[in-house]
């Protein structure tokens, strides 16, 4: 059977991608900046989309108060994992709904 294609390498631990979407329910200045440059924006936070060709050169992002909505339940959460769940709301936050494939590496490739 054949591997879907990885079209994601998140690397962003779930402590720094609650910060990053605690910067998107409040800070003006980085919302602009993401909306600009999503790509670079998302690399430089451990989110690397490997077909980039495939990124709108720029976002709308969902209002503030969206975003602060669906962290308020994870406020008491204590994170320690890194590949967790917080940095593909990330990508859906920043790129909206789209197909996600997981799969588990079975290290045979």
């Amino acid at each position: 059977m054949d591997r879907p294609e990885q079209n994601v390498r998140i690397t962003i631990s779930d402590e720094d991608a609650q910060k990053f979407l605690e910067r998107l329910a409040t800070d003006d200045d980085f919302r602009a900046e993401l909306e600009q440059n999503p790509a670079a924006v998302l690399r430089d936070h451990g989110i690397e989309l490997l077909q980039p060709e495939n990124v709108p050169e720029t976002v709308t992002l969902p209002p503030k108060d969206d975003i602060d909505a669906y962290l308020a339940p994870t406020r008491t959460r204590a994170f320690g994992g890194v590949h967790g769940w917080l940095g593909f709301a990330i990508l859906y936050y920043v790129l909206g709904a789209m197909p996600l494939v997981v799969t588990e590496d079975d290290g045979s490739g």
